[in-house]
């Protein structure tokens, strides 16, 4: 009877052990934004206007809990907001940015690209790096 006893609950402890350090959410990592499409006009990222770097970056760092950072950088400076993200299946998520004014994105996941819209404003990112 020991014998049967430890293996039952032996097999849970091995399932839980390899489930905990599962994979992570695709999500996660560090996006690069390439392109900004407004009212069907596309930049591409960095963006410049005469001598002026108007966006020099756009990127995403999204953390294993889903939390992160959304950091722009340009020509008026640099800004961040805190990014809290929810993964709806399918490569579908949803992302809001918090600042003074709260920002709801809804985003889809293909590969390595990630395309996030709001409204009449597409932000397509590439992922630059992975994390642990």
């Amino acid at each position: 009877m020991d014998v049967f006893m430890n293996a039952k609950f032996g097999i849970p402890a091995v399932l839980l052990s390899t489930t905990a350090v599962g994979c992570a959410d695709p999500l996660v990592g560090t996006w690069s934004a390439e392109s900004i499409t407004v009212d069907d006009n596309t930049i591409e990222i960095p963006y410049e206007s005469g001598e002026y770097t108007l966006i020099e970056s756009i990127e995403m760092d999204v953390d294993a809990d889903l939390t992160g950072k959304w950091e722009q950088k340009g020509y008026d400076g640099a800004y961040s907001l805190d990014l809290q993200a929810t993964n709806n299946g399918g490569g579908s998520y949803t992302i809001t940015l918090s600042g003074e004014d709260s920002v709801n994105l809804s985003c889809t996941m293909s590969g390595s690209k990630v395309e996030c819209s709001e409204e009449d404003v597409t932000v397509k990112f590439n992922k630059s790096t992975g994390k642990e």
